[in-house]
């Protein structure tokens, strides 16, 4: 009898450690897609902004177009956080406690991105961004931008 209580005893332990390793298996793969998701929403705040500023020279100044830097059909960048496009060249980001991810300084990360810009002439544009991790997994963001001020206009 107590050989067969033992083995139940046994059974529900087996059942409640793999519950418990899967259950921090699944934490893990939420934690990685949810910072794949910001890195991916920061590529396209990047070009945002390098959108915003083009559109405050034109004010300011008259002489650049909104999509200036962007208009090449289907470009792809690394996006840095400091906000600086570059040609792409696939390359893991690296993340830095004072400078956060980037491709040069701080430690390897398991994440990949790639920020596509899809001109198809004056407006509008699509910007696509997409960070991998591990073993084919990746996010895909996009969004579209248009100039939506009319020329002349203050």
């Amino acid at each position: 009898e107590s050989i067969v209580g033992i083995s139940l005893v046994m059974v529900g332990l087996l059942g409640v450690m793999t519950l418990l390793i899967r259950s921090s298996q699944w934490n893990r793969d939420v934690g990685l897609k949810l910072q794949a998701t910001y890195l991916a929403a920061e590529g396209i705040e990047v070009v945002k902004n390098k959108i915003d500023s083009n559109i405050a020279k034109l004010l300011s100044e008259g002489n650049v177009v909104w999509n200036d830097g962007l208009t090449s059909s289907n470009d792809e960048y690394e996006v840095t956080s400091t906000g600086v496009l570059r040609d792409f060249t696939l390359r893991p980001l690296r993340y830095d406690l004072a400078q956060g991810y980037g491709y040069d300084a701080g430690n390897p990360s398991p994440f990949t991105r790639k920020v596509t810009v899809f001109d198809s002439g004056d407006d509008p544009i699509l910007v696509r961004a997409e960070v991998s991790w591990g073993l084919g997994k990746k996010v895909v963001l996009e969004d579209v931008f248009t100039f939506w001020r009319k020329q002349g206009t203050r």
